[in-house]
């Protein structure tokens, strides 16, 4: 199926972090393809509230793919199904997750190990929905058994739209270098579009990743993790616009009580505190006092007094 819309430049699907909140903020600075937090199709299946309003959709954060995992045809397909009810402009499944209990359980990059399994899965979601169907899986699932070439063929006639490929192998999860060549192999072998992914964290490290791989787009994950405004700077790069600056310091707490906020009215208080906390980590990773201020944070438990430290934090970085 033709796609509708750009995938030069996508944000990864990132368990407990690509909610509602920070994928309206990331949308602020680039109009890119997005995906949810990865849905647990028994759980859909199974009409688990917790799981069915994670595929709730804001109205204005499209093209937005819904990313589901599992490994039962019939579960796949019928959550596929009620992500394209949801507002979905294309279903993706997580075929490379390397966490253990996903993949003792025979989800993610297990399904590495069954290539047909993986392609019936893909044929029952292709033929539930109307939208594109795509999967996001690796290298392989270790050193001795690299296949992203063979599994992306068989994903590929099975009725996948496109795939997306992480350069290692689930034994890896996110140790070493992303071994791009293995993306640029896949792209070779297949006719759908091709979409690198691993250790792309600037503009110009995407541009050589898409010279290298002749992948048709990129996937950045945990480079934008305090950094929500590399989607527009990577975007705006491999379309060859000028590339925006990076946000001031002032700026930055800007956006940073911006998304505190977001969380608070999305999830109230203080259960979007705590989410918040792990992004403001990522906010403050490599400034100056960051570590004092992590520590400190953590036992902070009052709204008003995180905002407080907040500003503090980077009114002090700018004096």
């Amino acid at each position: 199926m033709k796609l509708q819309f750009d995938i030069k430049a996508c944000l990864a699907p990132l368990a407990e972090i690509t909610d509602i909140p920070f994928r309206s903020l990331v949308r602020e600075f680039s109009p890119c393809l997005m995906f949810t937090e990865m849905i647990s199709a028994a759980g859909a299946y199974q009409n688990n509230q917790k799981t069915v309003g994670m595929m709730k959709l804001a109205a204005s954060e499209h093209p937005i793919g819904i990313q589901l995992f599992g490994h039962n045809p019939e579960q796949l397909a019928t959550a596929a199904k009620m992500a394209e009810d949801a507002g979905a402009d294309i279903i993706d499944i997580n075929m490379g997750c390397p966490v253990k209990k996903i993949v003792s359980d025979g989800n993610g990059s297990a399904l590495m190990k069954d290539e047909a399994l993986a392609g019936r899965i893909v044929e029952a979601v292709a033929k539930a929905v109307s939208l594109p169907v795509s999967a996001k899986f690796r290298k392989g699932f270790s050193s001795d058994s690299v296949n992203a070439v063979s599994f992306a063929k068989v994903l590929e006639s099975a009725g996948a739209s496109l795939v997306t490929v992480h350069g290692r192998t689930r034994a890896e999860f996110y140790s070493g270098t992303a071994d791009w060549n293995i993306i640029a192999k896949v792209k070779e072998a297949v006719k759908i579009p091709v979409i690198a992914n691993g250790d792309i964290t600037s503009p110009e490290v995407a541009l050589e990743c898409l010279q290298k791989t002749h992948a048709d787009g990129v996937m950045i994950a945990r480079a934008s993790l305090g950094h929500p405004w590399l989607m527009g700077q990577i975007a705006a790069a491999v379309h060859n616009r000028p590339i925006p600056a990076t946000p001031t310091i002032n700026e930055q707490k800007q956006i940073v009580i911006k998304h505190l906020n977001a969380m608070l009215d999305y999830y109230g208080n203080p259960s979007g505190l705590f989410q918040f906390r792990k992004h403001l980590c990522w906010y403050v990773t490599g400034k100056k006092g960051a570590s004092r201020f992590r520590e400190a944070i953590n036992h902070i438990q009052d709204k008003n007094i995180v905002l407080e430290s907040i500003t503090k934090f980077y009114d002090d970085l700018e004096s």
